[in-house]
């Protein structure tokens, strides 16, 4: 089984230390003639052309894919080197999870290093050239990565300082197949420009080189991992030019919001369970949340209130609608937008509990629960997460700009808290540029109130919910007070800024998140 790494550190527990990490890069032995591990077939002008002409012609973006690249005894020395010999680095954040090198220029393993000079060496970046029709320039960037079981690329389109030929060495094991996962999809785009479906997906292969143009519309993925027992392993990079114009920043229009004050008349008694309608226990949970901003509230809704909307929930009837653009999110959603007529079509019970929470009543509560002195305005949305669900740091980034108390109402399968597997994806992540702040985890009936300080410093997302999770659904609400100026609860000198980052709490390195950073709960 391939050893997945059990600790989210910098350094990977399969590196290996030897005498030869104190080796300097320029005393590695070089090969004079590193381009004799290449298959000389395709350098051939005819073979060129061929590559050129059917690249061009590629859809939804121009890409190639070359079999039996490489000198194969001479890419299994490679490949040993590779990973037990350098050192692995875990990447790990709302779009991805591998393991990776440092950039191969500094590496000092032989057969690697020859393999770097055949990519860095002018007759390659004149091949790559000819066969693309791009000119590029000596920058050129090189890594390993290794993907495991659950691990994943979410869609992006690799657009960064002057990149323009994204390449693949694949390394997989000979017998690696669809079933194992790990597919490159590529998508196709919208009118707006923004990936709109996976239109093509490739299977790795061992000696695959695989590459294409890096631009606005270059959208694509690597699938999640399935196999347990082998990994995803690859050299990858980018050919460097000059950079290309981009088309105008996509900017979503927001999504709408409520005013509590225009809500219909509900008694809260009727949904919200009575422990948290006494005045004791409001105070209880009003001074724990005005020391972190954020609490979890267990058996939140009535039991009746909360089984007749799951009942609905699971209904074959409901009509959930998978909701996009893939950068941004990828799960199901119902009546997105919320306005009363959309909240109409609701089977009964989700349509009430909606216009329940959108209420003044409802307002009340979060007030006393949390010490906020109002709230005036709510958005809210449906959510179904299924393995392959998602959202990133950039869903809804316009509305996260505002400061807001964000309310996640859960229904899941688990019957407790730690039942749910943080590892299978599916929690609620809150992230500084530097550090991680809070972890929402999805728990049965529980109610996760968070404040969130407004501008660019926190950014939210769902992880990538892993094949073989549970699936989960949330009502996630976001409540404003747009009458008084941004301010913490329970703050009166206006110092803590909510979910600010404590200078002393911060992280050196976003990828380590040693730190248990799951909320309190009551």
């Amino acid at each position: 089984m391939a050893e997945r790494p059990r600790k989210k550190a910098k350094k990977s527990e399969n590196s290996t230390p030897s005498s030869e990490s104190s080796a300097k890069v320029e005393d590695v032995p070089r090969e004079t003639n590193p381009l004799r591990y290449l298959n000389s077939e395709y350098l051939s002008a005819e073979n060129a052309k061929k590559i050129a002409d059917n690249f061009k012609k590629e859809a939804p973006f121009p890409h190639a894919s070359l079999s039996g690249f490489l000198d194969d005894a001479f890419l299994d020395k490679v490949k040993q080197e590779l990973l037990k010999k350098e050192e692995w680095y875990i990447k790990n954040n709302d779009l991805y999870t591998f393991t990776q090198t440092d950039d191969l220029k500094n590496t000092k393993q032989p057969h690697v290093r020859i393999l770097h000079d055949i990519i860095y060496s002018k007759e390659f970046r004149n091949f790559m050239s000819t066969v693309t029709g791009i000119e590029l320039n000596d920058t050129i960037d090189s890594f390993g990565s290794r993907y495991w079981q659950g691990s994943q690329l979410l869609c992006h389109d690799d657009e960064l300082e002057g990149r323009r030929i994204a390449f693949i060495f694949y390394l997989v094991p000979k017998d690696w197949n669809d079933k194992d996962g790990g597919r490159l999809e590529l998508f196709n785009v919208d009118k707006a420009g923004q990936p709109d479906e996976v239109v093509k997906s490739i299977v790795p292969k061992w000696n695959n080189f695989l590459f294409f143009e890096v631009s606005p519309v270059s959208f694509h993925q690597v699938a999640e991992v399935f196999t347990e027992d082998k990994e995803r392993v690859a050299i990858s990079g980018w050919f460097h030019g000059a950079p290309i114009k981009r088309p105008p920043r996509f900017v979503e229009p927001n999504l709408p919001r409520a005013l509590i004050k225009e809500g219909d008349k509900f008694n809260a008694s009727q949904w919200v369970n009575s422990r948290y309608l006494s005045a004791q226990i409001q105070k209880k949970v009003m001074n724990q949340f005005q020391n972190t901003s954020s609490i979890a509230l267990t058996d939140f809704l009535t039991k009746a209130k909360y089984q007749e909307v799951e009942k609905a929930f699971k209904a074959k009837d409901t009509a959930w609608k998978m909701i996009g653009p893939a950068n941004r999110r990828h799960y199901l959603s119902l009546a997105r937008g919320g306005d009363k007529a959309a909240l109409q079509k609701l089977p009964a019970p989700v349509r009430d509990l909606m216009l329940f929470l959108r209420s003044p009543a409802f307002g009340e509560v979060l007030c006393k629960l949390t010490g906020l002195d109002y709230v005036d305005e709510v958005q809210s949305e449906i959510r179904k997460f299924e393995p392959g669900c998602y959202t990133l740091a950039q869903d809804n980034t316009e509305q996260q700009k505002d400061e807001g108390l964000d309310a996640i109402l859960y229904f899941c399968d688990n019957a407790k808290d730690d039942d749910w597997d943080d590892n299978l994806g599916g929690t609620t992540n809150y992230m500084s540029e530097d550090a991680e702040l809070a972890t929402l985890t999805p728990a049965k009936n529980s109610l996760c109130l968070l404040f969130r300080a407004g501008g660019d410093r926190v950014m939210r997302f769902v992880k990538y919910l892993r094949a073989g999770a549970p699936s989960l659904i949330d009502i996630a609400s976001v409540y404003y007070d747009t009458t008084s100026p941004p301010s913490a609860p329970g703050d009166d000198d206006d110092e803590d800024e909510g979910m600010d980052v404590d200078e002393e709490g911060e992280e050196d390195d976003e990828e380590e998140y040693e730190e248990d950073t799951r909320i309190p709960k009551i």
